[in-house]
């Protein structure tokens, strides 16, 4: 099992409703390939988590180094694991509402994603001054 944790902006091309499309083909795909994870879209930037087996993973994130809709493409984290800690996620969207208290608005995710040692990415994520909180 192998998790990678990357950053990235949009560009033009992604349009309007783009973000929806690309939530729904993850679902899709991830739950194919056995994949799990989150996606948090906020301001104009991506912070984005996936796990699942190593090949899988490989594949997924060359197709989507590859992707036109986003550019600035920053790998915070690649390691093994030993399980994932997104097991009923395919591919979740989570809307972080703006403010002080970013933790709470994670809601009923601040769990796994606690749990999985990712709240520092997160929080560095929303305080970086390119991410607004959606």
């Amino acid at each position: 099992m192998r998790q990678i944790i990357y950053t990235s902006v949009q560009t033009p091309e992604l349009g309007e409703g783009g973000v929806f499309e690309i939530i729904q083909t993850s679902v899709r795909n991830n739950a194919a390939n056995e994949l799990r994870g989150f996606l948090i879209y906020s301001g104009q930037s991506f912070f984005q988590v996936l796990e699942g087996p190593d090949d899988a993973v490989s594949t997924i994130f060359e197709t989507i180094s590859k992707d036109p809709r986003h550019m600035n493409i920053e790998v915070l984290r690649d390691q093994p694991v030993q399980k994932t800690h997104f097991e009923r996620w395919a591919m979740q969207r989570i809307a972080v509402q703006s403010g002080d208290d970013w933790v709470a608005s994670l809601g009923a995710f601040e769990g796994p994603v606690r749990e999985a040692g990712i709240l520092p990415f997160v929080g560095k994520f929303l305080g970086s001054s390119s991410a607004k909180a959606a």
